[in-house]
């Protein structure tokens, strides 16, 4: 069984792959490399954010109670506003445009994961005499949450959804509560000892890449590929290798990461590499040159929260860690 402290390297590692991934598609995307499909970004939109949030559901190790739900909203709050704002000063926008945009200029995780966080609550209250019981109880009051945001989403006024994030929660609740019953659950552990799970999982996620239309439910293979990604990593819990050692190093900084890679990628224009790349259809190339780009301001954002993080006033105001 793997202990409390090792489990931390593979969750850094799985959180330092999917932030990768994200600032990768965003090179891509909204750098303008390319105007047509995004080939190279097909693993990354179907792995980077629903392993996000997985993680972020399996970090939850006991039901938030009223001091942690404090502490994490300063945490993802201060953040969100501070960096946030900056950024869409930066845009010449109001914050008005912040606040009202769904996609809160790209810091609209912070803001959903906050939402997630709350909805997690009431389950301290929910407490029955045995695990199956629990279990039951539990995915009772997934689906509940889950067709509650269901109403919202097509009952509620398109403006009032964007700025409280709904069609945000009512894409990921599944796969963050998911990442939250493994962990509760010892799904993980579980798995370790016994193969058929992620055979299972691996044979399916590979099925539904190759016939897309035997895909019933939506949000499975999200799932699925994350259980993939979950097991491989844990068996590699005691690689020492210098990737595994640098997935874990921008996993520890994936705060730093998410909130300062826009301001580099917003000053991208990477349309004239892009039409290159289409005609001569040399994708290796391009993968090879976003790849190195990726890097760059992956290292770049982790210096400059460093950098931050040296001024106690900044790390206690930014980074909420006025509050512990």
């Amino acid at each position: 069984m793997i202990g409390d402290m090792q489990r931390i390297q593979y969750v850094d590692r799985l959180k330092g792959l999917a932030m990768l991934t994200i600032v990768f598609g965003h090179c891509e995307v909204i750098g303008h490399l390319t105007d047509g499909p995004y080939y190279l970004t097909d693993f990354s939109k179907f792995a980077h954010l629903p392993l996000f949030m997985f993680m972020s559901g399996f970090m939850v190790s006991t039901i938030p109670d009223k001091k942690k739900i404090i502490v994490k909203l300063a945490q993802f709050l201060c953040p969100f506003f501070f960096v946030g704002y900056a950024f869409t000063i930066y845009l010449n926008c109001s914050f008005v445009d912040f606040f009202s945009d769904l996609w809160k200029h790209g810091y609209w995780y912070l803001f959903a994961l906050t939402e997630l966080y709350i909805l997690l609550m009431p389950l301290r209250y929910n407490k029955k005499d045995n695990k199956y019981k629990q279990f039951a109880s539990d995915i009772f009051y997934f689906f509940v949450i889950y067709i509650a945001l269901y109403i919202c989403r097509y009952h509620i006024s398109e403006p009032l959804q964007n700025i409280i994030g709904i069609p945000h929660l009512y894409a990921y609740w599944f796969i963050f509560f998911a990442g939250f019953l493994c962990k509760r659950y010892g799904l993980a552990n579980y798995m370790e000892h016994n193969n058929w799970v992620f055979s299972i999982a691996l044979v399916y996620s590979i099925a539904i890449r190759l016939f897309s239309t035997i895909n019933i439910i939506p949000k499975l293979p999200m799932f699925a590929m994350d259980l993939v990604l979950l097991y491989f990593f844990m068996k590699r819990e005691k690689a020492n290798t210098m990737v595994d050692n640098q997935l874990a190093f921008i996993g520890k900084n994936s705060i730093d990461v998410y909130i300062f890679h826009y301001f580099f990628v917003a000053n991208l224009h990477l349309k004239l590499f892009g039409d290159f790349f289409t005609q001569s259809g040399n994708y290796l190339l391009e993968g090879i040159f976003v790849f190195i780009l990726t890097l760059i301001i992956v290292y770049l954002s982790i210096l400059i929260g460093t950098i931050l993080r040296k001024s106690e006033w900044i790390k206690n105001i930014v980074y909420g860690k006025f509050i512990s």
